[in-house]
C-alpha cells in the first residue's frame, strides 16, 4: 500500500512528466497535446486539493522573506496554470472543440506554458520535494556530481531549446527538427525546471550546504 508521502511523490512526478509530454505537441500530435494537458491538469488539481491546509493557512501567522516568495510563486504558478489551461481549453480541436483558436490564443498558451516550466522549478526548488538538503548530503561527491551534471545539462537544454526568445521575446512557438531525437527533447523538457529546482535549493540552503557536505 502506498503511504500518504509516496502518494504525494507519484502524483508530483506523474505532473511533472504529463507536462513534459504535453510540451512534445510537433512530436505526440495534437489529439496526444491535449490529452497529456488534461491529465497534467487534473494532477495539478489533485497536488492542490492534497495541499488545501496551505490555502487556509495563507492570511495567518507572520511572512519572512522567504514565505513571501513562495507565496508569491505559488500564485504566479497558480494563475499560469489557470492561463494554460483555459487557453488550451479555448483553442482545442479534438477534446473539446471550441473552434475559437487564434493566433494570439495560441501565443498566449505556449508563452504561458513556458513560463510555467520555469515557475515550476521555482516552487520544487523552494519547497523542497526531491531536493532536499538531507538527500543532497546522503552520498556528498555522488549527489554534488549529479547535481551539477543536471544544471549543466539544464543550461544547455535552456540554450538549445531558445527559452529565453520564448519567455521574453514574443515568440512562443516551437519547431523541432523531425531527425531530433524525441527521447533527447523530452529530457531537455525536463531538465530545465530540475536544473532551476536545484539552483534555487542549492541558493536557499547555502550555509547548510557549505556546513554539512565536505568534498
Amino acid at each position: 500500500m502506498i503511504s500518504g508521502y509516496g502518494m504525494r511523490i507519484f502524483i508530483d512526478v506523474a505532473m511533472v512528466a504529463l507536462l513534459a509530454a504535453a510540451f512534445g505537441f510537433r512530436i505526440t500530435g495534437g489529439f496526444a497535446h491535449e490529452v497529456f494537458g488534461v491529465f497534467a491538469a487534473a494532477f495539478f488539481a489533485l497536488h492542490n486539493a492534497i495541499n488545501a491546509r496551505w490555502y487556509a493557512r495563507i492570511f495567518s501567522g507572520g511572512y519572512s522573506m522567504r514565505r513571501g516568495v513562495s507565496t508569491f510563486v505559488n500564485a504566479v504558478l497558480a494563475a499560469l496554470a489557470s492561463v494554460v489551461a483555459a487557453s488550451g481549453i479555448a483553442s482545442s480541436e479534438f477534446l473539446f472543440g471550441l473552434g475559437v483558436a487564434t493566433m494570439e490564443l495560441r501565443q498566449i498558451h505556449s508563452i504561458s506554458a513556458y513560463w510555467l516550466l520555469i515557475f515550476a522549478g521555482i516552487h520544487a526548488g523552494l519547497n523542497g520535494g526531491f531536493f532536499r538538503v538531507r538527500a543532497l548530503c546522503a552520498r556528498p561527491k555522488i549527489s554534488a556530481a549529479l547535481s551539477l551534471g543536471v544544471v549543466l545539462f539544464g543550461a544547455w537544454a535552456f540554450w538549445e531549446r531558445s527559452m529565453f526568445g520564448k519567455l521574453f521575446c514574443g515568440y512562443s512557438f516551437d519547431f523541432v527538427n523531425p531527425d531530433f531525437p524525441a527521447l533527447l527533447f523530452f529530457a531537455e523538457i525536463l531538465a530545465i525546471p530540475c536544473a532551476v529546482a536545484l539552483i534555487v535549493r542549492f541558493v536557499c540552503n547555502f550555509e547548510k550546504i557549505k556546513t554539512k557536505v565536505k568534498l
